[in-house]
């Protein structure tokens, strides 16, 4: 199933949340103002941005996460990290570059990679990649 959102006046396609399977971590990149909260909101229309609270649950097992403000290691751990991306939880990050890279090799289900670009105000370059950490 695909989903059609907006962002600005250009339609984006893009996965729907049927499509992700449990233990999904969709790491989101792409400078401020590029649309990652736009882009999780496609998929879960009452998304709220986490810049401020950092992490929101919105039902039991997914998670939306913004790592903007985090500068140092010790801040991951006591945001409870372990468990949010523990199998079976979908988990939404953006500014995900800034996720410690050992993080990345714990994880054991499907990884959406989402790059988006700023074209100009109206236009974004979304890329996504899809991959399994076996692979």
């Amino acid at each position: 199933m695909i989903a059609k959102i907006t962002m600005g006046k250009y339609n984006i396609v893009m996965l729907t949340l049927n499509e992700l399977e449990d233990g999904a971590v969709i790491l989101i990149n792409g400078e401020m103002g590029a649309g990652k909260t736009t882009f999780v909101k496609g998929i879960i229309p009452n998304a709220t941005s986490p810049t401020f609270t950092i992490v929101n649950q919105y039902i039991p097992n997914i998670f939306h996460l913004d790592l903007y403000r985090l500068e140092h290691p010790e801040e991951f751990y006591n945001l409870g990290l372990e468990d949010i991306l523990a199998p079976g939880n979908i988990v939404f990050i953006e500014w995900a570059e800034r996720l410690p890279k050992n993080w990345l090799r714990h994880l054991s289900g499907l990884i959406i990679n989402v790059n988006i670009s700023k074209l100009d105000n109206d236009e974004r370059k979304i890329e996504i990649t899809k991959s399994h950490p076996s692979t």
